[in-house]
């Protein structure tokens, strides 16, 4: 009787096994790409308050110093990376971004 039983249920079970592997690995995909975006939107994010920090304590230094409002190379140069980095961080919170979360969310109920 098992073995019967077992006969029948066995490709059943291989089925379930292989679906629920292939599930898997798509969603291991999906929450390593979103966890990609999300370190990049961090990482950005960062260099964007670090090199706009920055870039406001040179301007203030120098106004201290000469009494005027100056920009020199190294503002400049602070104060570009701010907007690239500003740039960076707004491009990867893409529309991208939210269709992948949405797409994990719609794995992981399935599971």
């Amino acid at each position: 009787m098992w073995t019967l039983l077992q006969f029948l249920l066995e490709p059943i079970a291989r089925r379930i096994k292989v679906h629920l592997l292939t599930l898997l690995i798509k969603v291991a995909a999906e929450v390593r790409a979103v966890a990609l975006f999300i370190i990049l939107v961090v990482v950005s994010a960062i260099m964007c308050a670090i090199s706009l920090f920055t870039g406001i304590v040179v301007l203030l230094y120098k106004h201290s110093i000469n009494g005027e409002l100056s920009f020199d190379g190294v503002s400049i140069f602070c104060l570009s990376v701010f907007v690239v980095s500003l740039f960076l961080s707004c491009a990867f919170m893409s529309e991208k971004f939210w269709l992948r979360l949405l797409k994990l969310e719609e794995m992981l109920k399935k599971l």
